[in-house]
C-alpha cells in the first residue's frame, strides 16, 4: 500500500527532506518527506530503502545525483534482491549477513572507502542496524558491519 498525503502551503518553504521507518510486530511504514510532500508505505511483510528518494519526488529535485544516486539505487535493489531470495527464510542472521554483503562492488550494501575518490567524496557505512519490533530489540553493528559484531540492545 502506497499513501502520500501534501503538505499545508505554510510549510513549502521549508528545505528539509528525510525518510525514515516505524513499525510494530503487525506492520513497517517507510515515510518519506520532503517540502512539498510526505509519502508513506505500509507493509506486513518487509521494506527496504537506501539514501535516494523513491516515491516522493514530485516537484522536488532529490540532491541524490550521478555516482551518488546509481550507488544508493544498486544498494537497494540489492537488499530487495536479497530479501526475496530469502523469504521465508529471513533471521537475524540473514539480516546481519545482508548488511555486510559485498556484491556489486564499489556500490555495495557493506560500502567502504573508495581510494580512488577525491577524499571529499569518501563515504563508508556508519552503523548497521536491524530492528526486531515484537523483541523489542535492536541490533546495531557500530562501523562497517563486516568488521564489526551486532550489539544487543533492548528497551
Amino acid at each position: 500500500m502506497l499513501a502520500i498525503c501534501k503538505l499545508p502551503e505554510k510549510t513549502k518553504d521549508r528545505a528539509y527532506a528525510l525518510n525514515f521507518m516505524l513499525g510494530d510486530n503487525k506492520r513497517i511504514v517507510d515515510v518519506e518527506a520532503n517540502p512539498l510532500k510526505v509519502t508513506a508505505t505500509r507493509s506486513n511483510v518487509f521494506l527496504h530503502h537506501a539514501n535516494h528518494y523513491v516515491y516522493g519526488t514530485e516537484g522536488f529535485t532529490d540532491p541524490k545525483s550521478g555516482d551518488s544516486r546509481v550507488n544508493s539505487e544498486a544498494r537497494c535493489d540489492r537488499m530487495l534482491e536479497l530479501l526475496q531470495s530469502n523469504e521465508g527464510k529471513l533471521n537475524l542472521n540473514t539480516f546481519q549477513e545482508f548488511l555486510r554483503d559485498h556484491a556489486n562492488r564499489p556500490n555495495m550494501i557493506c560500502a567502504h572507502v573508495n581510494p580512488a575518490k577525491p577524499k571529499a567524496h569518501h563515504s563508508r557505512t556508519l552503523d548497521g542496524m536491524i530492528y526486531i519490533p515484537e523483541k523489542r530489540e535492536a541490533w546495531i553493528s557500530h562501523g562497517n558491519p563486516c568488521e564489526n559484531e551486532f550489539v544487543r540492545y533492548t528497551v
